[in-house]
């Protein structure tokens, strides 16, 4: 019997799973984003204002971050994967469309299942076939509304980030200058102490004066130190920040070539599904192995199953990765 339109029909083209295991985009700094997202939410306020350009880059960033969606958030919407409603903030709205997909892909297993089934009628063939194109429509509006989504905020967070990156090299310098005033200030220091130890007991109103100034320099040695640890303290929690702001890019293209793939695979699938359902025939619908061959059940099959089990690995670990994600509030 004639194959009508072409094998391998129901096939994902676009590789949506990275290991068998994992969602495509899991392994590309996705872990280093929520890290990124989540020290932005919980950084202290004085940290923010380090200086001046950092503060008001630290704002932004806050700002930016809080519209899209923190672990914190996630941590929190119980369910979420398969709420009804989709989630404003696009970071968890992300983990409700793989909810969806998750969905979506065991829908559409058990169609194909249908579809080579033995004892399955014709008419039941075609209906599994038609059930698939509105399925595949649905899940891949879900990725198309979600894409510019994450577009636009990867344009303004890496923007952000990079001024981010300029304050702190500010900050830096500056903590650079205050180490190297702690230097000369403890250098100053033991010089007077010197000057103590060889000045003898003749000389007792000039012992008297060095040790008057001995006083002053630790009190000023101690005060410049303990500014200049402050800074370095509340630096170190910033360069954790910048650390993850690396992965800012490459982990946002991940998510959004991830959707993009998704929105082409149900595009292609649905598509073809639909149209397989119109041209084929009674005859044709009523052998199992003609139709097997037409959707590549052997091929397809197998990979929806793990989309759906890696999609669903995601949604059932997504909770409680980030709340191991979220770390106790620097104190200021």
């Amino acid at each position: 019997m004639a194959r009508i339109i072409g094998t391998s029909l129901a096939v994902p083209r676009a590789a949506l799973t990275a290991d068998g295991r994992a969602l495509a985009f899991e392994p590309l700094g996705f872990p280093r984003l929520a890290a990124y997202l989540d020290k932005i939410d919980r950084l202290p306020a004085d940290a923010r204002t380090l200086t001046p350009a950092l503060g008001a880059v630290c704002v932004a960033i806050a700002d930016a971050v809080h519209e899209f969606g923190t672990p914190a958030q996630l941590a929190g919407a119980v369910g979420i994967a398969s709420a009804a409603a989709r989630p404003q903030r696009p970071y968890l709205a992300f983990a409700w469309t793989i909810g969806q997909l998750q969905a979506a892909a065991k829908d559409c297993l058990r169609a194909l299942q249908t579809c080579v089934a033995a004892a399955a009628a014709p008419a039941d063939r075609r209906a599994a076939l038609h059930e698939m194109g509105p399925l595949a429509a649905q899940s891949r509006d879900h990725a198309a509304a979600l894409l510019p989504e994450i577009q636009q905020f990867r344009a303004a967070i890496v923007r952000e980030n990079q001024q981010f990156n300029s304050a702190m090299a500010e900050v830096g310098a500056t903590l650079q200058k205050q180490w190297e005033a702690v230097g000369a200030q403890r250098a100053r220091l033991e010089n007077l102490q010197g000057q103590l130890r060889e000045t003898g007991i003749l000389h007792p109103h000039k012992r008297q004066e060095l040790a008057a100034q001995i006083q002053n320099a630790e009190r000023e040695l101690a005060s410049i130190t303990a500014a200049a640890e402050h800074l370095r303290v509340q630096a170190a929690a910033l360069n954790d920040v910048m650390q993850d702001g690396a992965w800012l890019d490459t982990s946002l293209c991940a998510m959004a070539d991830f959707l993009q793939s998704v929105r082409a695979a149900w595009a292609t699938f649905g598509g073809a599904m639909t149209q397989l359902a119109a041209d084929a025939t009674n005859e044709q619908l009523g052998d199992a192995d003609w139709l097997g061959a037409q959707i590549g059940a052997d091929d397809a099959m197998p990979r929806w199953r793990t989309l759906a089990e890696a999609a669903d690995h995601f949604c059932v670990e997504a909770q409680v990765r980030q709340a191991q994600t979220i770390q106790p509030k620097v104190k200021a």
